[in-house]
């Protein structure tokens, strides 16, 4: 199975700056569906675009998610960060 609304693509430009720092190879999308390929030895992310439903999400799959949970979390820390830095 996959997880469907966990990633807006609005976020997969962090995402790639997220896993190039990380050591992710990124590569052009492949097929019809793919909106996102990342590479990092034997290991690869690739996200699909939804067909049916909410079309800003980027479809996730199973053995992915962790690592997508991980860069939203670690997104959501450093906004948090950054905008206690602008309240100063």
């Amino acid at each position: 199975m996959a997880v469907r609304t966990l990633l807006k693509k609005e976020h997969l430009p962090d995402l790639e700056k997220w896993l190039k720092a990380k050591g992710y190879r990124i590569e052009e999308p492949k097929g019809t569906w793919e909106v996102f390929r990342a590479f990092k030895g034997k290991k690869n992310v690739i996200l699909h675009e939804r067909n049916h439903g909410i079309k800003d999400s980027v479809t996730v799959a199973n053995r992915d998610e962790q690592l997508i949970r991980n860069f939203i979390k670690e997104r959501r820390l450093w906004t948090k960060i950054l905008s206690s830095k602008e309240d100063k």
